[in-house]
């Protein structure tokens, strides 16, 4: 198969457990776009956090950031695909945060201005520790369940996974469709993220409209994840591989199972799709 479009998932895919890009796959990524292959990030990560990955492997392709609620140019700086969140349903889900124990945060659609991360005041635990680590990029609010605008791409928590599995379940019977709720887990530890989305948002959403921009068929598209929000992605690429370190839900659901992503496994799949026929 010609395969025109291929995704990547960074942490636990591109990423090693070490958050190291093996040495092999910067050059191979730019030689697959020199043979026309259109090469996508695809994360659960913000722009700002993501861009310098990107900008490591000097890549010309777009990415997708908040698990598929945007999708950026960063050559141009454009937004090609934005999915936000009704602002009475991102108070719905701070306020089922709130209710579960958690702290909730938001995620604004605000680069290269700051900030772009809301936070109540006096977090604790893991969630200050990620505060801390973006002070500069942080606006602090006494209740997050009173925050408005027309740009929110994500609201959601840190946390245990069973914690957050229970505040999914919540908010998923009490929303009734109206967001897109993931929990991710964390391949360095045990602390994982829930992830409330537009319903309209998710990485297989987002991969679709750009390959329809650009003419690729599902067929042509190759898909390569590792956690909870790379199932849509894996299911409905034309070919969809899971990682060896995958969730055990997302292996369920690939065409192929490569090894791990500290014993080569994005570089030997790649050799094995794009090999030069």
């Amino acid at each position: 198969m010609n395969y025109r479009l291929l995704v990547i998932d960074i942490d636990g895919t591109l990423h090693t457990s070490s958050r190291e890009v093996p040495h092999q796959i910067p050059q191979y990524l730019r030689e697959l776009e020199t043979r026309g292959v259109v090469v996508m990030l695809c994360t659960g990560r913000r722009y700002r956090t993501a861009l310098p990955i990107y900008r490591s492997l000097s890549l010309r392709g777009p990415m997708g950031l908040h698990s598929g609620a945007l999708v950026m140019d960063p050559s141009r700086g454009e937004r090609l695909y934005t999915c936000y969140i009704d602002e009475k349903n991102s108070q719905a889900i701070c306020t089922i945060i709130v209710e579960a124990g958690l702290q909730p945060l938001i995620w604004e659609d605000n680069y290269p201005d700051s900030p772009d991360i809301i936070a109540t005041e006096n977090c604790t635990g893991f969630t200050a520790e990620y505060i801390s680590r973006h002070s500069d990029f942080v606006r602090h609010m006494q209740d997050t369940r009173e925050f408005s605008s027309e740009k929110i791409l994500e609201v959601g928590a840190w946390g245990k996974f069973d914690e957050l599995l229970a505040a999914k379940r919540s908010l998923e019977e009490r929303l009734d469709g109206k967001a897109r709720i993931h929990v991710a887990k964390n391949i360095i530890d045990d602390h994982c993220i829930l992830e409330g989305l537009s319903p309209s948002a998710g990485k297989w959403n987002a991969v679709r409209h750009l390959a329809k921009t650009r003419g690729i068929e599902r067929e042509e598209i190759v898909g390569i994840g590792d956690n909870y929000n790379d199932i849509d992605l894996v299911t409905e690429a034309g070919y969809g591989v899971a990682m060896g370190n995958a969730v055990e839900e997302l292996k369920a659901v690939a065409d192929h199972i490569t090894s791990d992503n500290d014993e080569h496994g994005l570089y030997s799949v790649l050799q094995e799709l794009f090999e030069e026929r």
